[in-house]
């Protein structure tokens, strides 16, 4: 397994930071199969992501605990698509929250 780490600056809120992710993929044409948490990581919020009918399923995580959030990119579910879209996905989603207001963390 590989992980890509996201640049998330500090001072923005976890509702900012969920609102981001949810339409930076939406806006790259990725459908989110699923939504949830991961006992793993307690309080974040984990998503599976498909691109249209095409295999492969991307994860992503944000764990507001840790400050983190990631791609997950799993041996079992990986495809060609992710490489072609992850690089401008990721910048997408920082550039984003860079330009987004500051705000206190949630």
């Amino acid at each position: 397994m590989r992980e890509i780490e996201l640049i998330i600056p500090a001072s923005r809120s976890d509702a900012t930071i969920i609102h981001a992710i949810d339409y930076a993929c939406r806006e790259f044409g990725l459908s989110p199969i699923s939504k949830g948490s991961l006992s793993k990581y307690p309080g974040c919020t984990h998503w599976h992501y498909k691109l249209d009918s095409q295999p492969g399923t991307l994860e992503l995580t944000y764990w507001p605990k840790a400050e983190r959030a990631w791609f997950s990119l799993r041996d079992n579910r990986r495809a060609p698509w992710m490489d072609a879209l992850l690089p401008q996905l990721k910048e997408d989603i920082e550039r984003w929250l860079i330009a987004t207001r500051s705000e206190l963390r949630a």
